[in-house]
């Protein structure tokens, strides 16, 4: 699963960095705690050809245990992180607000080329440096969920749907599979929806940056990607969504900043690291759990567990 290695480091990263005295360290292994259609423990296994096998089963994953290889981030860094991005993001915004605003206002009566062109490339810029911003504040001020009934299943389906041309033109493939069977108070099985009280577009979200961090981890031999949804029964109903691939894995630099905004594995000037923040942070507002399983040669699971009932008010 692909994320950036640090052969050159933005700047308001660089600012975290000194306040924070990187490198960080994650909080290591998993809770050993039984779920179901979790990640099997021989996930680096190799099939017949010579090939990553992924880190899902679904006829034989049932009870088993997240891997030694798997980790999950240090909350309590992610939000002192998440505090210092958002003063840096509010102080940043204020004075880019004014340049872009002067910029709209000179554009429209400038008609020398040159000075037009150059006018034009500020406000470029300035529209990127925006959205950049607005990333930041999705991590470190994200709106409340607006939770309701909804139906998972389709949800992710539909995600799935439209990634999957770009999933397609990068040579990779893309699964998903869903198992729900309850238990009735008669012990008889039966079968039933994929419901649970999310908000639906901060949970499109997650399911997107999963796949497209699976996608640049493949895109370069290509491969299936797997996608997982079932419900955990054991205690609390929750939902537990797998996204896995073969691709690259996370080194241990990667594994120490994985969930740090404007960190990214791929080199540097080809995108920004805001997808795995972000999914921290949705997820934690749903009170649920993110959990990776992976080594540097692949392959990679990314599992993402959420309660299907409605929280209790405060």
């Amino acid at each position: 699963m692909l994320v950036h290695s640090a052969d050159s480091m933005h700047p308001t990263r660089f600012i975290a960095c000194v306040l924070f005295e990187t490198p960080w360290a994650l909080t290591g292994k998993h809770p050993e705690n039984t779920v179901e259609h979790a990640v099997p423990e021989k996930a680096s296994a190799m099939n017949d050809e010579d090939q990553p096998t992924l880190p899902i089963d679904t006829a034989t994953s049932s009870n088993a245990s997240l891997s030694e290889n798997s980790w999950s981030p240090d909350a309590s860094r992610l939000e002192a992180l998440a505090e210092f991005a958002a003063g840096a993001g509010h102080e940043i915004n204020n004075p880019l607000a004014t340049i872009l605003g002067r910029v709209q206002l000179l554009l429209p009566g400038e008609s020398h080329p040159d000075r037009r062109k150059h006018l034009e490339t500020i406000m470029s810029q300035t529209l990127r440096i925006r959205d950049m911003i607005g990333d930041l504040m999705l991590f470190a001020r994200p709106p409340a969920p607006q939770r309701a009934l909804v139906d998972v299943k389709q949800l992710v389906e539909t995600v799935c749907l439209k990634q999957k041309p770009e999933i397609q033109i990068a040579g990779c493939e893309l699964e998903f599979t869903s198992e729900l069977l309850e238990t009735t108070p008669e012990g008889h099985s039966e079968t039933g929806k994929f419901l649970a009280f999310i908000d639906r577009h901060q949970l499109s979200i997650v399911v997107a940056e999963l796949l497209r961090n699976a996608r640049q981890a493949m895109k370069e031999n290509g491969g299936v990607i797997r996608v997982y949804l079932s419900r955990i029964t054991d205690g609390l109903p929750q939902l537990q969504l797998i996204v896995a691939d073969t691709g690259r894995g996370f080194s241990a630099l990667d594994q120490q900043h994985a969930f740090d905004p404007f960190y990214s594995g791929r080199q540097a000037g080809r995108g920004i690291g805001f997808g795995l923040c972000k999914v921290w942070q949705i997820v934690r507002q749903h009170h649920g759990t993110i959990a990776i399983d992976s080594q540097p040669e692949g392959p990679t699971s990314i599992t993402i567990t959420i309660p299907v009932e409605e929280p209790m008010e405060p």
